[in-house]
């Protein structure tokens, strides 16, 4: 009965990866776009992300007002793109695309540059590139419970979107 019931599993998990690489944007159950503006949607993705945040010891309490990181704590969200993924009408995955903000220097965009130890030579080449070229990948969180195909559908939304717009480079805390 086992091997019956890991063949069914197997081909099933299958069939939702090669759904997944389609071109088509949702998979089963779970729908991703990206959050607009002032939307509802917006605020669930930066409160799921503040409470996984949170729970891991990311952030502390006092990073929070009204269930969201302020932007004291988080100044990025102001130049970021939020992606979202739904199972149905609820929020259950976030990742964003922080961009560069227009002037200043590239490290100032970039929490990552800012805060990370990245070896010298990387840095430079990092450096070295137009700034409009390099997106930087944070605020992946997965409603706890929810299938490990959100993360999936989340970074072939980034991914896309990322062709689509230009961006060659791509930097993230892993």
């Amino acid at each position: 009965m086992g091997i019956m019931r890991r063949t069914r599993h197997t081909l099933s998990d299958f069939y939702t990866y090669w759904r997944l690489f389609k071109r088509e944007p949702n998979v089963g159950r779970y729908t991703v776009s990206i959050a607009k503006d002032g939307s509802e949607e917006l605020l669930a993705a930066k409160k799921l992300h503040a409470g996984e945040y949170l729970a891991r010891g990311f952030i502390e309490e006092q990073d929070i007002t009204n269930g969201i990181i302020h932007e004291r704590s988080d100044p990025y969200q102001k130049h970021a793109t939020y992606f979202v993924v739904k199972n149905r009408r609820n929020v259950v995955g976030v990742a964003r695309q922080i961009v560069y903000k227009g002037s200043g220097n590239v490290k100032d965009s970039f929490p990552i540059l800012d805060k990370a130890n990245i070896y010298s030579r990387y840095r430079t080449k990092i450096e070295s590139q137009h700034p409009r070229t390099i997106v930087e990948i944070s605020a992946l969180v997965k409603k706890r419970g929810e299938s490990s195909i959100v993360p999936i559908v989340l970074y072939r939304s980034l991914w896309q979107y990322s062709r689509k717009h230009g961006h060659s480079y791509w930097i993230m805390a892993c």
